[in-house]
C-alpha cells in the first residue's frame, strides 16, 4: 500500500477518534448503558419484541392477540425513545452517522460500484 495513503488513513483515524461529536456520542452511550432506567426500558422492549415474534409463529398478523402485543411493543419503543438520555443519544448518533456517510462518499465517490458486481 502506498505509504502516503496509509499515513492519510492514520490521520483520518486520529481525527475521528478525537472528534468532539464522536467523543460525545461515546459518552452518551456510556451514560445510557449505566442508566438503570434506560436498561429497564430496553429490557421491556426486548421482551415484548420476543413475545410478539413468538406470537407471529402461531397466529396471523391480524389476530387480536398479535395486534394487542404489537401495540404494547410500539408503546414500549415510544417510551424508550422518549427518554431524555435516549433522545439525546439518538440525535448525536444521527449526526455522527451523517458525518460518516459524508466521509464515505468523499473517499469512494470515484469508485465504480460495477466492479463489485459479478458478471
Amino acid at each position: 500500500m502506498n505509504k502516503e495513503i496509509l499515513d492519510q488513513a492514520y490521520i483520518l483515524k486520529d481525527s475521528l477518534k478525537n472528534n468532539p461529536d464522536i467523543i460525545l456520542l461515546n459518552e452518551l452511550e456510556s451514560k445510557m448503558s449505566n442508566s438503570s432506567e434506560v436498561m429497564k426500558l430496553c429490557y421491556k422492549k426486548d421482551m415484548l419484541a420476543d413475545e410478539y415474534s413468538d406470537l407471529l409463529k402461531i397466529y396471523k398478523e391480524e389476530d387480536d392477540v398479535v395486534v394487542n402485543k404489537r401495540k404494547e411493543l410500539i408503546s414500549s419503543k415510544d417510551e424508550l425513545y422518549a427518554h431524555p438520555l435516549v433522545k439525546e443519544y439518538l440525535k448525536q448518533f444521527y449526526k455522527v452517522q451523517e458525518m460518516y456517510e459524508d466521509i464515505n462518499s468523499l473517499l469512494f465517490k470515484d469508485f465504480n460500484m460495477n466492479l463489485c458486481k459479478k458478471n
